[in-house]
C-alpha cells in the first residue's frame, strides 16, 4: 500500500495558491502523514496578507497546523486530533521550478501541491510555462489544485491505458482519496480510422472495429482493475471511443468529479512536451484538480491494496452507455 508521509506545498500566497495551501492541509491530516512543508517565494511570504500568521515564525521552525489554518474555513475532517503533521515552512531562493524540484529532493516530498495556473487566453499560453515545466521535470506526483474546494474528494477519473504508468496512477489515487468513488476511463479508438475512411470504407464497417476496440478495452480494463488486488475502493469502469483529453473532459463534467489522475509517459521531449499540453488543456477545460503520477521507487508499497472488506455502498451514477459497475470481489 502507498503511503505519502512527506507532503510540500509552494505557494506565493495569492488566492489561488491558497487554495493549494488549504489542500495539502487537509490532505496531510487525512492521510496521516508525518510533515506538510509549506514553501514560500522569494518575496511572497511578508507582503501577502494571508500569511501574517506565519511572520513571526522562523524559517525551518516547525509551526502549528491551527496556526497555519488560523481564520480558515476548512471541513470537519481537518479538526484537530491527536496526532497532526509536523508544519514547516521554507522560503525558495531560486526559481520556482528549480526551487520546487531541490525542495522535494531535499524532503524525499511523497506528494508537491501547487496551485494550477488558467490559461484564458492565447497570451496566457507563455505565462503557464511554470505547470509544464514542473510536469516535464519531476520525477514525483505533482497535484494541481484547480478549485476552491477543500472537501474531502469524492468523485475520482483515473485514466487508463493499461501501461505501468497507468497502474502507478490508479495505485497513488486509491491512496490519496481511500473513501472516494472512482472510475477509471479508457479512450479507445481504432487505429488507421482515418486512413481506412480516405480508402471508402463504410461507416458500418468501420463502426463493426470500433465495437470490437471498445470490447476489447473492457476486457483489459477488468482485467487491469484484478491485478491491483483486493480492494474497498467502490469502482466503476467507462469505455468511451475517442481522444483522450476530450473524453476525460467529457466525462469530468457529467460526473461532476473533482479530481482527475494521470499517469507520467515516457522519457523523451516529445512525450514531456505532450504531457504538459495535456494537462493544461484538462485544467483549461474542467473545473477539477490534478494529480500528475511519476511514482518514484522511495514510496512505501506493502503487499498491493490489500484491504479489510467493504461497507456496502450506493451503486455508481448513470454516467453513461460503456460504464459497468465493478463489484468488490470478496
Amino acid at each position: 500500500m502507498i503511503k505519502l508521509k512527506k507532503i510540500l506545498v509552494a505557494t506565493d500566497h495569492s488566492p489561488r495558491a491558497r487554495w493549494a495551501e488549504n489542500r495539502a492541509a487537509v490532505l496531510s491530516v487525512e492521510l496521516n502523514a508525518d510533515l506538510l512543508d509549506i514553501m514560500s517565494m522569494p518575496g511572497t511570504l511578508k507582503a501577502s496578507p494571508c500569511s501574517q500568521a506565519l511572520t513571526s515564525e522562523k524559517i525551518g521552525d516547525a509551526i502549528s497546523l491551527d496556526t497555519l489554518l488560523h481564520g480558515r474555513k476548512l471541513p470537519g475532517s481537518i479538526m484537530p486530533i491527536a496526532s497532526q503533521p509536523v508544519c514547516t515552512r521554507s522560503t525558495a531562493t531560486s526559481k520556482p521550478v528549480t526551487a520546487i524540484l531541490e525542495r522535494a529532493n531535499e524532503l524525499a516530498a511523497d506528494l508537491t501541491v501547487v496551485a494550477a495556473k488558467e490559461r484564458t487566453t492565447m497570451v496566457d499560453f507563455f505565462t503557464c510555462q511554470t505547470n509544464s515545466e514542473l510536469i516535464r521535470q519531476s520525477d514525483r506526483p505533482i497535484l494541481l489544485v484547480n478549485s476552491q474546494s477543500q472537501a474531502p474528494y469524492s468523485k475520482i477519473i483515473v485514466a487508463i491505458d493499461f501501461s505501468e504508468h497507468s497502474r502507478d496512477a490508479a495505485l497513488l489515487a486509491l491512496a490519496v482519496a481511500p473513501t472516494a468513488y472512482f472510475t477509471f476511463l479508457n479512450a479507445c479508438h481504432v487505429t488507421n480510422e482515418g486512413i481506412m475512411r480516405e480508402a471508402g470504407i463504410t461507416n458500418e464497417v468501420i463502426n463493426k472495429y470500433r465495437d470490437k476496440a471498445c470490447e476489447r478495452a473492457r476486457a483489459r480494463l477488468n482485467q487491469f482493475i484484478d491485478d491491483l488486488g483486493p480492494r474497498r475502493e467502490l469502482i466503476a469502469r467507462a469505455i468511451q471511443y475517442g481522444f483522450p483529453v476530450p473524453v476525460i473532459c467529457d466525462r469530468a463534467k457529467r460526473l461532476n468529479a473533482d479530481l482527475i489522475v494521470i499517469g507520467k509517459h515516457g522519457t523523451s521531449r516529445l512525450h514531456e512536451f505532450l504531457l504538459g499540453s495535456v494537462a493544461q488543456r484538462l485544467i483549461d477545460h474542467t473545473s477539477c484538480d490534478l494529480l500528475v503520477v511519476a511514482t518514484p521507487r522511495r514510496l512505501c508499497r506493502e503487499k498491493p491494496l490489500q484491504r479489510d472488506k467493504a461497507v456496502p455502498k450506493l451503486g455508481p451514477p448513470n454516467a453513461g452507455d460503456h460504464d459497468t459497475f465493478i463489484p468488490r470481489r470478496k
